[in-house]
């Protein structure tokens, strides 16, 4: 038997040339040129010669079936070992099952009159006289299934080869024509139509996907819909049409369309052989009627910040202050101001409240548009919170703080700081709350630590003396922990060790900062140095353990800077509200007129920018503005951090003062 790909001669070939020999031989009998001893002679070894000697033509084809995509080419393989002459050559190939003629080559031209195949089957030509015959077949179809024969004949030799399209893969792919405009807050059908030999349910996958992001719109596997693997832009807004699935119909209904959604959607589609796509683009969202107005609340928001920054500035530096409602001798001072002035005050203390609320209040529903437009949910609840809950730093910061009433006056400096850093928590790990809610075990006991972490808190804040910085900073500094452990939790890279550090690191900076509270003179002094390097230290190792963590998550960024500010609160809140001020009023009022006109200021212009940038390339100027407004806040917090740093320092150096004067009296 001959090899699978190699040729076969042709016998009966073989015996008519030996017939047709003969024949010649015994006609030129009558010429007498021969002689009968030497006819039978050369008889014998022509005969020989043709059965024997000749091999015929060793023509190679392809070594297996040939398998092919529909709409591709194929290459049908057909050579010999040694080239042939062109002149004595003929190569033919035909459909071995209706004998019908693909193509020919003879008399050195190349030639195909069958209609099914014209313009479709072709030569190597500059390859033919090397020994390759091969036959190149474009735009198969489904007909274009079968055997296939390469035949070759010299003047003197023959030989064939066979070639199997054994296949026709059907997998074509197709989306819209041209690109689909939609306005923000629209839904949008985004067509995938898919043609293939294969059912739909036993498709292998079928994928919308965002190519320039690398980012999971929808997937269709196993013959289910599986929602939860789509990024978190997308779920819950991309779905099928679950009736028309089973007639190879994916395409994409998007709802509730963002401008973050402009650009390349492709439905890739993949069978166990082959795969296709298509792109579909998305384009001209109009978000003029969100964007637009968003831009327009932050040019507001700005010139209200400027607008009311002249009179509360003019009130803090050149008019006295409001007398306080704490003295004794309230109604003494009040008998003693003109009607005139007091109005003026009160009109100032006004003027302090609407610049604290209104451009944050402005700020706020300009977020929310972003998340409109945008739709980064975790970006958008943090800096719209965050705008809204800074009326507590600031009135804590405040000068005029003691003209509010005594219960206020109490709580804004007992519990600002603290429920500030509770709601910036909140909303800054609430994915991360939301994927351990899947964890039974872990999220139940992490869900009782923090509700008892949290209850302890308010206790402490509400029902307990709210000036107790030591409680405060420890039941903070635990939160902390308690938040960085959910993060383990949530990543699902738990790490015992790093567990138990962190741990042992948190109540060793709680115990060095009692016994720092709890000591006098020099004992005060060595357990302040302490407790400020291991705080220090304490915090790098919790940033090393966050980033760690974290590893290439998106939010990265963002989660960073939100636990810088944690940190800077879980400081200010281990320190008294400071009284002592009114020593430095001039950096006291200027570091209040940063986080009332300056945050306001900066947060409008940064916003504002990004939309613009929106609007006129498409892009974002900022990948994660969480970065930038917690850092501007955390500046803000630092300023009051180091202002009762110095508050701390100037009431113990009095202390030891008085002290010391005592000791010399006693002496």
């Amino acid at each position: 038997m001959e090899p699978r790909g190699s040729c076969t001669v042709n016998t009966e070939h073989q015996i008519h040339t030996l017939r047709r020999m003969k024949t010649d031989l015994q006609g030129s009998s009558d010429g007498c040129l021969v002689s009968p001893e030497m006819r039978s002679l050369l008889l014998v070894f022509i005969s020989l010669y043709v059965v024997v000697g000749s091999e015929g033509l060793h023509v190679k084809g392809p070594s297996g079936p040939l398998q092919v995509q529909l709409g591709d080419s194929v290459l049908l393989p057909c050579s010999v070992r040694t080239p042939v002459p062109l002149e004595e050559l003929e190569v033919e190939w035909r459909r071995s099952d209706s004998e019908t003629l693909v193509l020919l080559f003879q008399d050195g031209e190349e030639r195909g009159e069958e209609p099914e195949f014209r313009n479709r089957a072709h030569f190597f030509t500059e390859e033919i006289s090397r020994g390759n015959f091969s036959l190149f077949l474009t735009d198969v179809t489904p007909a274009d299934a079968g055997m296939y024969r390469c035949s070759v004949h010299t003047d003197t030799e023959y030989g064939d080869a066979t070639a199997l399209i054994q296949h026709v893969e059907r997998l074509v792919v197709s989306g819209a024509p041209k690109a689909v405009s939609a306005r923000v807050g629209d839904d949008v059908t985004l067509g995938c139509s898919v043609d293939s030999h294969v059912p739909p349910e036993r498709m292998e996958k079928v994928v919308w996907k965002r190519p320039d992001q690398d980012v999971i719109v929808l997937l269709y596997k196993g013959g289910e819909v599986l929602h939860d693997s789509s990024h978190e832009r997308y779920r819950g807004r991309a779905e099928f049409f679950p009736a028309e699935i089973h007639k190879g119909n994916f395409s994409l209904r998007l709802k509730e369309v963002r401008t973050e959604d402009e650009g390349d959607f492709m439905c890739e589609v993949h069978t166990s052989l082959l795969s296709a796509s298509t792109t579909v683009l998305l384009q001209d969202l109009e978000m003029f009627h969100v964007s637009v107005p968003a831009v327009l609340l932050c040019l507001l928001a700005l010139a209200v910040t400027v607008g009311l920054s002249f009179p509360v500035g003019t009130s803090l530096w050149k008019e006295p202050p409001v007398p306080s409602r704490t003295d004794n001798d309230q109604e003494e001072n009040h008998s003693a101001v003109d009607g005139n002035a007091d109005l003026r005050r009160r009109r100032s203390l006004l003027f302090h409240c609407l610049l604290v609320f209104c451009p944050n209040i402005i700020l706020f529903i300009a977020f929310l548009l972003l998340g409109v437009t945008q739709g980064f949910l975790g970006e958008v609840v943090t800096c719209s919170t965050l705008n809204l809950v800074r009326f507590l730093l600031l009135f804590k910061t405040a000068p005029y703080l003691d003209t509010f009433p005594e219960l206020l006056q109490k709580y804004m400096k007992g519990m600002a700081v603290a429920v500030e850093y509770l709601i910036v928590a909140g909303v800054l790990y609430s994915r991360v709350f939301s994927e351990i809610s899947r964890l039974t075990v872990n999220s139940l006991f992490m869900g009782v630590t923090f509700g008892m972490y949290a209850i302890q808190c308010f206790y402490n804040i509400f029902l307990d003396d709210p000036a107790n910085g030591f409680w405060l900073f420890t039941y903070l500094d635990l939160f902390n922990w308690t938040l960085l452990s959910l993060l383990v939790i949530g990543s699902k890279s738990f790490d015992l060790m790093m567990f138990v550090v962190t741990l042992a690191a948190t109540f060793g900076v709680d115990l060095l900062y009692f016994l720092q509270h709890y000591s006098e003179d020099k004992k005060y002094l060595i357990w302040t140095i302490q407790l400020v390097v291991s705080y220090l230290l304490y915090v790098s190792l919790f940033f090393y353990s966050l980033v760690w963590i974290l590893g290439k998550r998106e939010d990265c960024a963002g989660l960073v800077a939100g636990n810088g500010l944690l940190y800077i609160l879980t400081a200010i809140s281990g320190f008294y509200h400071p009284g002592e001020t009114s020593e430095i009023p001039k950096v006291h009022k200027t570091l209040y007129m940063v986080g009332a006109a300056g945050l306001p200021c900066v947060n409008s212009v940064t916003l504002g920018a990004e939309f613009i940038m929106r609007i006129t390339t498409g892009e974002r100027m900022i990948a994660d503005l969480r970065v930038f407004i917690l850092l501007y806040e955390s500046v803000f917090a630092s300023g009051w951090l180091l202002l009762q740093i110095y508050c701390c320092w100037v009431r113990n150096k009095e202390r030891c003062n008085t002290m010391e004067y005592q000791e010399q009296e006693d002496y």
